[in-house]
């Protein structure tokens, strides 16, 4: 590793620039990790109460001493730091309990450094990180600023633009063991949180004690504003079913990248992402074609999340969704058992995908019923979702001696819409066409379909403005073209 750091004051202002280059690093993980990160934020958190139980018995400072302390805060030099990092490689060794016993033996027994090859006849597994650089920056908002009541103030900026280049791995089923133990040890954590937080019962007495009057507060605007972007170039990501059998997934990533917004306050959430193209595919080894395929081209998306406060009491939170993309697919039927062998290797042996939970894991995460009193606390969410398909073309192979499946959708457009006691659900598809060949054999099409679906509840329901209706469905289309043959015998025209 080779760095350098500079650093330069001019009045209040300090600004430090940080530079490094890294080789290489090795992270060793093991599948207790999760004990540990908990143990951290547990004395993080016990900590802060005890400060905090501390503070309440420290005597108020008088007000003789406060423009003195105002003027020391403010001679506090402002920070702006700028680093640039760059590692050339980097690996990810993945234990499970019992490859890390295994690991700890070999370790006590010699002080030479493991390859990769014995690392993996451990039963861990090697993720190669590639080349990753990083640009940090981050511009502290002026502590004179910190303490004014003025709301057009800058506040803090934290910006992350990071690439990850070019890269490939192989990952095999001895994965899984660290994934499941790694689940096991975050959903004991999670039933042992939840076992401590039950809600307390209210009582009438309870209720009708009046809470202290807060003292006001100078309003800080030490909140931050949070950046971070990441490129990702082309790379390639492959699940192996090896040694059990030769089928092999994988995930294939032209280019793109995300960038992730944060408010100060967090009271404004967005997540956007646009990629060029990227292509999911499972395969026999010995064979050229994919069985399942699946590829999106230009695909951007954008997500946000806001809350806003309508009055004193209740705030509203938003969500939404924006996606537009274009999806190009296939099936081979006669090619079933590469997916089941895949399901069997990979998806049945993670607890996620099985819903295996032990009883007191579900009894844990049981919904409680709350009071009233809580239903009003909580504010109002309004979410709404637009996904634009510009294209849909699936070929869907059901054998020689049946047919073949070409289903084209163009500009099908999915909108939906839920806030509070109003629902609505909108699905647009231009032309729907069908193309089947083989012994089965016929086309079909339908143009400008539209479906649209409005609920309201009770409580939305108003005579005055003309909105009575619970439920409301409009189901429309254009002419629908049906054609069937087998051997060149029309079985079926519909129109």
């Amino acid at each position: 590793m080779k760095a350098q750091l500079r650093t330069s004051s001019i009045g209040t202002a300090r600004k430090i620039w940080v530079g490094a280059n890294v080789s290489g690093f090795i992270l060793d993980l093991d599948s207790t990790i999760p004990n540990y990160v908990f143990a951290l934020i547990d004395v993080y958190r016990q900590g802060k109460e005890r400060v905090e139980r501390l503070s309440t018995n420290v005597p108020r400072t008088p007000t003789t001493t406060k423009p003195s302390l105002e003027k020391h805060y403010t001679a506090i030099p402002t920070s702006n730091i700028f680093a640039n990092l760059t590692f050339l490689s980097g690996k990810v060794r993945l234990y499970s309990g019992t490859a890390s016993s295994l690991f700890k033996s070999l370790t006590l027994n010699t002080l030479l450094e493991l390859s990769d090859e014995q690392v993996l006849g451990l039963g861990a597994e090697v993720f190669n990180l590639p080349m990753v650089s990083v640009w940090a920056e981050y511009r502290a908002t002026p502590a004179s600023q910190k303490r004014m009541k003025a709301t057009d103030h800058e506040p803090s900026i934290l910006l992350f633009k990071s690439t990850v280049h070019s890269s490939q791995n192989t990952l095999r089923p001895t994965l899984l063991p660290f994934l499941n133990e790694l689940i096991n040890h975050v959903e004991t954590r999670m039933r042992k949180v939840s076992s401590r937080s039950r809600p307390a019962v209210l009582t009438p007495h309870s209720l009708s004690i009046p809470s202290p009057p807060k003292e006001e507060k100078m309003e800080s605007t030490s909140s931050m504003q949070i950046c971070f972007s990441l490129r990702i170039d082309r790379s390639k990501l492959e699940l192996t079913c090896q040694p059990d059998v030769n089928v092999v997934a994988g995930l294939y990533w032209e280019s793109g990248g995300f960038v992730v917004n944060v408010s100060p306050g967090a009271r404004n959430f967005s997540f956007s992402g646009s990629i060029s193209g990227w292509t999911v595919g499972l395969k026999h080894g010995f064979l050229s074609e994919d069985c399942v395929k699946l590829d999106a081209r230009n695909l951007g998306f954008s997500v946000n999340c806001a809350k806003t406060k309508s009055n004193i009491e209740n705030s509203v939170s938003s969500i939404s969704v924006v996606l537009d993309t274009e999806l190009l697919g296939g099936v081979r039927f006669s090619r079933l058992q590469d997916v089941l062998c895949f399901k069997a290797v990979w998806l049945d042996r993670i607890p996620i995908f099985n819903n295996h939970s032990p009883p007191e894991s579900a009894n844990a995460l049981r919904p409680t019923t709350y009071s009233p009193i809580d239903g009003q606390a909580l504010g109002g969410l309004s979410t709404v979702i637009l996904l634009r398909i510009r294209r849909i073309k699936l070929h869907v192979d059901l054998g020689q001696s049946i047919s073949t499946i070409d289903l084209e959708l163009q500009q099908t457009v999915f909108r939906t819409k839920l806030a509070g006691d109003f629902k609505e659900l909108f699905i647009f598809i231009g032309n729907l066409s069908v193309i089947a060949s083989g012994n089965l054999s016929g086309h079909a099409r339908v143009p400008s379909c539209v479906f649209q679906t409005i609920r309201r509840s009770e409580g939305g329901l108003s005579d005055h403005s003309g909105r009575s209706r619970m439920l409301e469905l409009r189901l429309t289309s254009g002419a629908l073209v049906a054609v069937l043959e087998s051997d060149h015998q029309q079985l079926l025209h519909y129109w």
